[in-house]
């Protein structure tokens, strides 16, 4: 019998808003390595993206320095990171990049991600 190597196919991933500027950065930067860019305001924001985004960064996700969240309500405030992220996405810390194994969360003030 012959072995098969399933070679896997990992989708990179830039999560973000289409108008900011640190997204913007990150779009630019990895543009010549087939990124799939989502806008998190957009149908396209899936709430298995939420899941797995939850899965590796945490509470981390939600970004608690942000307007965004310092506008919502306390009760809002309660809920749970998935439950603020579907309805509040922008609460997002942002970009989310995720490259495989190497996933980063925010972007980095001298942008060296090599």
């Amino acid at each position: 019998m012959k072995d098969v190597y399933i070679e896997a196919t990992i989708v990179k991933k830039i999560f973000g808003i289409k108008n900011c500027t640190n997204c913007r950065k990150a779009v630019k930067y990895y543009s010549e390595n087939d990124f799939l860019f989502i806008d998190v305001r957009s149908s396209d924001f899936l709430e298995s993206d939420i899941n797995y985004l939850i899965s590796i960064f945490g509470d981390e996700l939600v970004n608690q320095k942000s307007k965004t969240w310092r506008e919502l309500p306390q009760s809002c405030k309660s809920l749970g990171t998935k439950e603020i992220i579907m309805q509040f996405p922008v609460v997002m810390k942002r970009p989310v990049i995720i490259n495989g194994p190497r996933n980063f969360l925010g972007w980095p003030k001298n942008s060296e991600l090599c």
